[in-house]
């Protein structure tokens, strides 16, 4: 998980991507996570960064994924447990 907090309107962001309200915007195709995209690419073919390595089979047909360990990727992702987590002060 990331190591910072959300504000209230990025989990506001966040939870209209999860839920689909943002048109042209989805969860991550291999982690459920947010975070950024390569416009034009069809999302099975998106960057992940909790993607270590990543095979495709020659006829499309399945793919093997091996994953960072949690919380070892270099670029910020943010998952539903963040988007939807109550605020302690509140």
């Amino acid at each position: 998980m990331n190591d910072h907090e959300l504000t209230p309107d990025q989990k506001a962001d966040a939870q209209a991507i999860f839920e689909g309200r943002i048109e042209g915007r989805t969860a991550c195709h291999h982690c459920a996570g947010i975070h950024y995209h390569v416009a034009k690419l069809p999302m099975d073919r998106q960057p992940c960064p909790r993607i270590k390595r990543i095979e495709h089979h020659p006829d499309g047909s399945r793919i093997a994924v091996e994953y960072w360990q949690n919380g070892s990727w270099e670029s910020d992702v943010v998952f539903p447990a963040e988007a939807y987590e109550e605020d302690p002060d509140t």
